[in-house]
């Protein structure tokens, strides 16, 4: 299990099972409804995504009603708006649950960039409000295959200047994405992005003998950037 990620619940249930109820290791994570309310296990982090890009993770659902669903769910809108990818209804008892396996492609959403969390929620009907191990979603075994996780977001507007926002002292490779503002807190979704590296070369600004004063005068340190694709 990845500490890592947040849960953000209800309160009356840890959001851990632990022990022999853990689905692998010592503890899983676990997601009930002790109120009839959405339950959210989150990953924080923005992922890029490649043609074979995967995640997979460890699934058990118990006592759950037909209104109570776990799914797992992406947005490519920065949060905006989530799309499931999959989901599992309760059938009103745990007989015949099993833990399954599940693995997604995420190939779809190849060169953007997505947010990803893990959803319990109540749609109509009745519900089991118990927080037990063995009411409600377990998950365990997290893994993410072939995704590029970005350590630096920054939301540019269109007079920004780009270069001045970017961290020149890393040199690394950065990823572009652009979107429309419609109205004045709205925006589209985000088009495709272009991954590219930024270099710099320093030199001396070269004199200007014609127009240079009688008394010589220094060179000036200049900074040249090339952004290659």
């Amino acid at each position: 299990m990845d500490d890592d990620l947040e849960i953000l619940r209800s309160e009356g249930y840890s959001g851990y099972v632990s022990g022999i109820e853990a689905l692998e290791g010592e503890r899983s994570y676990h997601l009930a409804h002790p109120v009839p309310r959405e339950q959210l296990l989150v990953l924080p982090q923005t992922f890029l995504v490649n043609l074979d890009s995967h995640i997979a993770f460890q699934s058990y659902l118990g006592w759950a009603s037909n209104g109570q669903v776990a799914s797992f769910e992406v947005s490519d809108n920065g949060g905006l708006s989530w799309t499931p990818l999959w989901e599992q209804a309760g059938v009103g008892n745990p007989q015949g649950q099993v833990v399954r396996q599940i693995r997604l492609s995420l190939g779809d959403y190849e060169n953007q960039t997505l947010q990803m969390r893990f959803r319990y929620r109540f749609n109509d009907g009745s519900y089991f409000p118990q927080v037990s191990a063995s009411v409600g979603w377990r998950l365990d075994s997290i893994e993410l295959e072939n995704l590029d996780e970005l350590d630096l977001l920054m939301n540019i507007q269109t007079n920004d200047s780009v270069l001045s926002n970017l961290d020149l002292q890393s040199f690394e490779i950065f990823w572009l994405q652009v979107r429309s503002r419609v109205f004045k807190d709205h925006f589209t979704e985000w088009g495709p992005g272009k991954r590219f590296e930024l270099l710099a070369d320093f030199r001396d600004d070269p004199k200007d003998d014609e127009q240079a004063p009688r008394k010589k005068r220094k060179g000036l340190p200049v900074w040249l950037f090339h952004i290659t694709p």
